[in-house]
């Protein structure tokens, strides 16, 4: 039996969660956290929303439980706003720390044409080293203090350029960063900007975007951007560099590397059709079964298990 906890979401997630609920598997609604309770035991697999903020009660129960799970989130190519393909992560609940699917280039080739992503793969020329900030739920995701973390990046640049830094706000910053993140804007002349919603995000005076875990790290490096990734929770961290060097600011991965690894990606992009027609599970329903224990490891930290 499939066990749909859709907490608070947007009308997309809750089309996504109808479309998994007429499916034809017998299954139970729980609305919300007060409905987390031993109810859930006879559930075989589950399908919850991401938001971090939402629907702890639910995550830390399915955490538990060892069962197979889908987390429902947003694109990883349109981040922006609602469109046609919503992101499925196979037992993870954030990023690649999740089951991945098999690369499907074809898909790729897709998910390019409907997002009007132009020159993709092909390395642009630029100056300027954007350093892309994480949302500031990100500390209590991953531990980091991200303050701390940008003025360490920018540390490290000064030691190996000189060429102007930009910091990229994430648009979903609703706490101020720790005081190391006015220091490092101080010492380091580094510029701000905003990554307000509706924003066109321009890459082609970019000569490398260094990055936590945030989605501008797809589009960038897509759109011929070296990025240099410093944590695995990234969706492009097996074809980056996640060194601070002067090779690393213009190292960039060769076509076939990109094409397979976007691939994989672009299978995780799944319409509320192609789960109406199960088209999605016939590609991820074979990944529910593989228990990643790297993410559940790495979840113990943040509910203290």
């Amino acid at each position: 039996m499939l066990g749909l906890i859709p907490s608070r979401c947007s009308a997309q997630f809750t089309e996504a969660f109808n479309a998994f609920r007429n499916m034809g598997e017998k299954c139970t609604v729980f609305q919300n956290d007060k409905d987390v309770t031993d109810k859930l035991k006879e559930c075989h697999w589950y399908v919850m929303v991401g938001n971090d903020v939402i629907g702890r009660a639910a995550k830390e129960y399915v955490y538990n439980s060892g069962k197979p799970f889908i987390v429902l989130t947003g694109s990883l190519f349109d981040v922006k706003g609602t469109n046609k393909y919503i992101r499925l992560n196979v037992n993870g609940f954030t990023n690649n720390f999740a089951s991945m699917p098999p690369s499907n280039i074809d898909r790729w080739d897709t998910m390019q044409n409907y997002h009007k992503m132009d020159s993709c793969f092909t390395k642009m020329p630029g100056d300027k080293i954007v350093i892309a900030m994480n949302a500031t739920t990100s500390p209590a995701i991953f531990e980091v203090d991200i303050g701390k973390w940008f003025y360490d990046i920018c540390e490290e640049l000064r030691d190996i350029t000189d060429g102007q830094i930009v910091v990229r706000s994430h648009r979903k910053k609703k706490l101020p960063f720790s005081p190391w993140f006015d220091k490092a804007k101080r010492h380091y002349s580094v510029t701000e900007e905003s990554d307000k919603p509706g924003r066109s995000t321009k890459f082609g005076d970019i000569r490398c975007a260094i990055t936590l875990t945030t989605t501008y790290s797809v589009s960038a490096l897509a759109q011929g951007v070296p990025v240099i990734a410093t944590h695995p929770g990234n969706f492009v961290y097996d074809i980056t560099r996640s060194d601070i060097s002067e090779s690393a600011l213009d190292w960039y991965p060769d076509q076939d590397q990109l094409r397979h690894h976007y691939g994989i990606i672009s299978n995780c992009e799944w319409s509320i059709e192609e789960i109406k027609d199960g088209s999605a599970m016939k590609v991820l329903r074979p990944l529910l079964d593989k228990n990643i224990i790297t993410n559940r490891c790495w979840l113990g930290s943040k509910f203290n298990v």
